[in-house]
């Protein structure tokens, strides 16, 4: 009987260890620290800082002003990467293309990624309050209109 609760005890402790060690590999984000390249080379000119709405995250990311009080686009990027992700990323040329037909365009780094504070991945359960922590910062300058793109992959088509 005590052979059979010590074999329990054992494999209760291996599981245990195995679901702690699952879960700190899977919440962990391999932090990509954006970088301009000579091509976008305004974007980095634009950096900002902003709580996320939870206030438990300070959030970075680069700005684009468009229109004074006009519309307004986020550029919110997936795991493991950061605003503008890879020195050629179509996520830049599109930024650039809307802020040059006047849109506003915030490219953020979510919590745990680029410059933003350090944090583990909740998968956007905390991330959520980054994305509303834009939201408010796009208010606080007027705009109304507020867009999201998430994680570009492709290249763009140009805007007629």
């Amino acid at each position: 009987m005590q052979t059979l609760a010590f074999a329990a005890l054992i494999a209760a402790a291996v599981y245990a260890g195995a679901c702690t060690w699952t879960a700190l590999r899977f919440t962990r984000a391999q932090r990509r620290r954006p970088h301009s390249h000579p091509d976008h080379a305004d974007l980095a000119r634009d950096q900002v800082f902003f709580p996320a709405r939870d206030g438990r995250a300070c959030i970075a990311a680069w700005y684009l002003q468009g229109e004074p009080r006009g519309a307004a686009v986020i550029f919110v990027h997936g795991k493991d990467a950061c605003r503008g992700s890879g020195a050629k990323a179509p996520s830049l040329a599109l930024a650039e293309q809307l802020n040059r037909y006047g849109l506003s365009v915030l490219m953020i780094d979510l919590r745990g990624h680029g410059q933003s504070s350090d944090a583990r991945l909740s998968y956007g359960r905390r991330e959520s309050e980054d994305v509303l922590g834009a939201v408010d910062y796009l208010l606080e300058r007027g705009h109304r209109r507020i867009a999201f793109v998430g994680r570009v992959e492709a290249k763009p088509a140009p805007i007629p």
